[in-house]
């Protein structure tokens, strides 16, 4: 493990991704949101993400065109992002959804051409610190099968909302409608370590440990959705309000697995007191998180909590000392 600052760490993204031909301010955007996954010291959603998405940046490389804001309306926009670096564009529409909110008390923003969105708490938590409840969905290359079929065909599809409360930090959920994800199989495949049960199956359509067997042979995973159906059901409509929403790829898909025709995003946020005063929705909100600590707790099992309380205390705590500790192999990526 190497020790770095936090501000060493971002100078070396924003080197790494400089050399790759990104351009500077586009670079230091996306920089920080490398971060977010090691200030959680979850590495596997840090600046290890940086090899898939210069990757990505490198393939629209022919096809790159200036960003363009498309079907513009005081409510909405289309972000096509003409295929810069995926955290610019991703933080454009989120800016951009911001910004309308802030007019119109409601707004969504789509995206395309653009690749990895990267931890979407990130954007939540940004729109919820904004005062307005966000909303993200994103899909990529289809890499989840749907229940009893044995072909991937929607993506890990993951969902974030962000909630801004009047005590603390806002109250985020971000999870994918999938069991496993592709990261875990390559970590998997690197340290010799079998996958968790249930989390992806093999050619002969059993569940699988070998992360090797979970690949097809286009080297693609057979990830399964999260709880049957119902992680299917909602990972098909993440799907289409994303990929059919912004006029993007979808389905069944040929083609190398990082391309970035295969990555849209769909941002909303809309304000708190729409429906009832921002008083009354805060005071809501504060008593819920109040009835959720104080109900009686499982022996042994910690006691309720919200969805990244964990994760919320690590980032501050990582945040308070002021450095992380970053894989070699991720490390000297960035060197390279």
């Amino acid at each position: 493990m190497k020790r770095l600052t936090i501000a060493e760490a971002t100078e070396l993204a924003i080197a790494k991704m400089r050399r790759h031909g990104v351009d500077q301010a586009e670079a230091e955007i996306a920089a920080p949101i490398y971060l977010e996954g090691e200030l959680a010291q979850r590495p596997s959603h840090g600046l290890r993400h940086l090899r898939n998405n210069l990757e990505q940046f490198r393939l629209g490389a022919d096809r790159r065109t200036p960003l363009q804001i498309l079907n513009e309306t005081p409510v909405s926009a289309l972000v096509d992002g003409g295929f810069h670096h995926a955290y610019f564009v991703n933080h454009t529409a989120m800016e951009l959804v911001i910004k309308k909110a802030g007019i119109s008390g409601l707004a969504m923003v789509a995206v395309r051409k653009s690749g990895g969105s990267g931890i979407l708490s990130y954007y939540t938590r940004t729109i919820a610190e904004a005062g307005f409840i966000g909303l993200v969905l994103a899909n990529a290359p289809a890499t989840v099968v749907p229940t009893g079929g044995l072909e991937p065909l929607i993506s890990t599809n993951p969902i974030s909302v962000g909630i801004p409360r009047r005590k603390g930090g806002p109250i985020l959920l971000d999870m994918a409608t999938s069991a496993g994800t592709f990261n875990q199989i390559l970590q998997a495949q690197v340290s010799g370590k079998p996958l968790a049960e249930g989390v992806a199956l093999g050619p002969d359509g059993q569940i699988t440990t070998d992360p090797h067997a979970a690949l097809n042979e286009h080297g693609r995973p057979r990830l399964l959705p999260l709880a049957g159906y119902k992680g299917f059901g909602l990972g098909l409509v993440i799907e289409l309000l994303t990929a059919a929403g912004s006029g993007g790829s979808l389905g069944r898909q040929e083609g190398y697995v990082h391309s970035p025709d295969f990555f849209h995003a769909l941002f909303i946020a809309y304000r708190p007191d729409l429906f009832v005063s921002l008083d009354e929705f805060n005071d809501r909100v504060d008593q819920f998180v109040s009835d959720l600590y104080t109900i009686p707790a499982v022996p042994g099992a910690g006691g309720p909590r919200l969805p990244r309380d964990e994760t919320n205390r690590k980032r501050a705590a990582t945040l308070e000392r002021g450095y992380i500790d970053l894989e070699d192999a991720t490390y000297e990526f960035l060197l390279n």
